[in-house]
Formats: C-alpha cells, structure tokens, sequence
C-alpha cells in the first residue's frame, strides 16, 4: 500500500493529515480506519487522522473535538483502545 491508495481509500477521516510513518505501518493505518468506520456505523464519525509518527511504535493522533456528539462514550472508548492495540502491534514491525 502507498500513502496515496491510504488517502484516498480514507479521504473522509484523513483530509489534510500529516503522515509521517515507515511504509510497513500504512497497512495498520489502513486497518484503523477501516475499524473505526465499522465501530461507528451510521453514526458517521467527524473526527480526523493529524499525526502519525515514529515514537517507539506508531502513534495515531486523532482529535476528537469535532465528533458531532452522537457517539456514545462507550464507541469512543471502543475507538481509544483500538488505537493502542494499533500502537502496540506497531512495535513488532520497527
């Protein structure tokens, strides 16, 4: 996968994103969004990818503010621990 398949297969969640990453972690980039749409639903998450960058694994930046505020805090939850297994997982591949 190239960064350029990632945005345009996410261009919703992405937009303007700063992607900072090794090119082994845009599969699990990939599959963090793909996710977060599943977890969401109907719901149609706001929220935006700002960062992801090398810290001892990958770290996915998300800002949360905009989420219209029809998702239970449960989902976000959902979506929080979604992206530290994403992090954790990412730590196999550095």
């Amino acid at each position: 996968m190239k960064e350029s398949e990632l945005r345009l297969k996410h261009r919703d969640l992405i937009r303007d994103a700063e992607i900072t990453v090794r090119k082994e972690w845009l599969p699990l980039i990939d599959e963090y969004f793909s996710r977060v749409k599943e977890i969401y639903a109907d719901t149609k998450p706001s929220m935006c990818l700002h960062v992801a960058y090398e810290d001892s694994g990958l770290v996915i930046d998300c800002d949360d503010t905009p989420w219209t505020g029809n998702q239970t805090p449960a989902l976000k939850q959902q979506v929080r621990a979604l992206a530290l297994d994403i992090h954790r997982r990412s730590r196999d591949v550095l």
